[in-house]
C-alpha cells in the first residue's frame, strides 16, 4: 500500500509541474513539443484513476437478433451424422 501511495504523490508531482510547464508556454506548437506519448498516458490514466473508466455498453438483449439462438434443422444432418448423435446419446435405435 505504501508503493501506491509514493506513486499517487510523484503523479501529483508530475501533474502539478506539467500544468505550471503548460501555463508558462505561450504557443500551440510548443505547447505540442512538450506533450508527448508519455504525458498523454499520465494524463489518461490520472482521469481514469479520478473520474473512472469509461465503460464500454453491451447490448446483452441481441436487440438486432444477431445472437438469438437458432433451432437445429436436422434434415441438413447427414445419415453418419445422425448416427453418430444416436450413439453418443446413449440409444441405440436406428431408423
Amino acid at each position: 500500500m505504501r508503493n501506491a501511495e509514493m506513486a499517487m504523490a510523484i503523479r501529483e508531482r508530475v501533474l502539478h509541474a506539467a500544468l505550471a510547464k503548460l501555463n508558462e508556454l505561450s504557443t500551440d506548437e510548443v505547447l505540442e513539443s512538450y506533450v508527448d506519448a508519455a504525458m498523454l498516458k499520465l494524463l489518461k490514466d490520472s482521469e481514469d484513476r479520478g473520474l473512472g473508466q469509461p465503460v464500454q455498453p453491451t447490448d446483452h438483449t441481441s436487440s438486432d437478433g444477431s445472437m438469438t439462438p437458432r433451432g437445429l434443422d436436422v434434415s441438413k444432418l447427414s445419415d453418419a451424422v445422425l448416427r453418430e448423435i444416436l450413439a453418443a446419446g446413449g440409444d441405440t435405435e436406428q431408423g
